[in-house]
C-alpha cells in the first residue's frame, strides 16, 4: 500500500548502476564502454518498466548478477582445464547452466503450497542471465579495444 517494494527495488536497480559507474572510473573506462554502460542501462530499465509485477523485476538483478558469477567460474574452470577457449562457449554454457537453476527453482515453487510454478518466470530467469551476458561481452569487447589502442599508441 505505500510502495515500499517498488522503491526497495528501484533502489536495488540505483546501488547496481552505481556499482558499475564505480567499477567503470576504477578501470579507467574508455568513453565506449561508458556507452555500453548507459545503453544496458536502458535495456533494463525498458524490462523493468515493462514487468506489470513489480517482483518479477528482481529477476533481472538476481539472475544477472548469478549469471556473471556463474560465467567467472566457467571461464576460469576452462582456462584451468583446456587453456582457453572460445568466449560464445563459456557463454552458452552459462546461459544454459543460469536457465537450469531459474527452471529448478521454479519447480521448488511449484511443490510449496504457498508458491505457485510459472514459466514465464523461467524465461525471465533466462533474458536475465542473457542480458548481463550479453552486456558484459559487449563490455568486455569496448574495453579490450581500447586497451589495444592504447598499447599500439605507445609503441
Amino acid at each position: 500500500a505505500r510502495n515500499l517494494l517498488r522503491l526497495t527495488i528501484g533502489g536495488l536497480f540505483l546501488l547496481c548502476a552505481a556499482a558499475g559507474a564505480v567499477a567503470l572510473v576504477r578501470r579507467r573506462a574508455p568513453p565506449a564502454a561508458w556507452l555500453v554502460g548507459a545503453a544496458a542501462g536502458a535495456v533494463y530499465a525498458g524490462c523493468a518498466l515493462a514487468m506489470e509485477v513489480p517482483q518479477e523485476r528482481l529477476h533481472l538483478v538476481e539472475y544477472g548478477g548469478l549469471a556473471l558469477l556463474l560465467r567467472a567460474a566457467v571461464a576460469e574452470s576452462r582456462r584451468v582445464r583446456a587453456g582457453g577457449g572460445r568466449a560464445w562457449v563459456t557463454d552458452a554454457w552459462t546461459l544454459g547452466v543460469a536457465t537450469a537453476i531459474g527452471w529448478i527453482d521454479e519447480a521448488v515453487q511449484g511443490i510449496l503450497p504457498n508458491r505457485v510454478y510459472d514459466l514465464r518466470d523461467v524465461g525471465f530467469n533466462a533474458l536475465a542471465a542473457g542480458l548481463a551476458l550479453a552486456a558484459a561481452t559487449v563490455m568486455r569487447a569496448a574495453m579490450t579495444g581500447t586497451e589495444r589502442r592504447r598499447e599500439r599508441a605507445s609503441k
